[in-house]
């Protein structure tokens, strides 16, 4: 069976809309999963991102973007922006406006700090003498009992 190219049915369903007049809410939903599941994508950069954006409008992104859940659109941002102080905790309207800054150019993904959290606990970890080893331990004090009996 040949394969079908589905680019080529999609650019004619969009191009004859009256002969799938009894699909559109079909044909909605399904052009907007295909846009969130290019967005939640793993390869997703933010070039990527903006291509996206810039292929289907910007009114019909924003549209999209609208209608996104909050996991997704976490999902998205947190990709896009991971090192982002204000993400933890942030509501699903902060990331959709975050997302457009990040996408209009007006914010610029945060750097990983140098001082990040995990590394300053293995930092304090490291720097904590170890306990030591041997004379004041239970199995010490075992051993000790052992030979007073000899």
């Amino acid at each position: 069976m040949p394969e079908l190219d589905g680019f080529a049915v999609l650019r004619a369903i969009g191009e004859n809309p009256d002969a799938f007049g009894d699909i559109d809410t079909a044909v909605a939903e399904a052009a907007r999963d295909l846009v969130v599941k290019r967005l939640k994508s793993k390869a997703l950069a933010m070039d990527d991102a903006r291509a996206v954006r810039e292929a289907v409008g910007y009114d019909m992104f924003d549209r999209i973007v609208e209608g996104m859940s909050a996991a997704h659109l976490k999902s998205i941002v947190t990709k896009l922006d991971k090192h982002h102080p204000d993400m933890k905790g942030s509501s699903a309207q902060w990331q959709r406006q975050h997302l457009q800054t990040l996408l209009e150019g007006a914010a610029e993904p945060t750097q990983r700090s140098s001082k990040s959290t995990k590394a300053g606990s293995r930092a304090t970890t490291a720097k904590t003498p170890p306990a030591p080893i041997g004379f004041r331990t239970e199995a010490m004090s075992v051993f000790r009992e052992s030979l007073k009996r000899k």
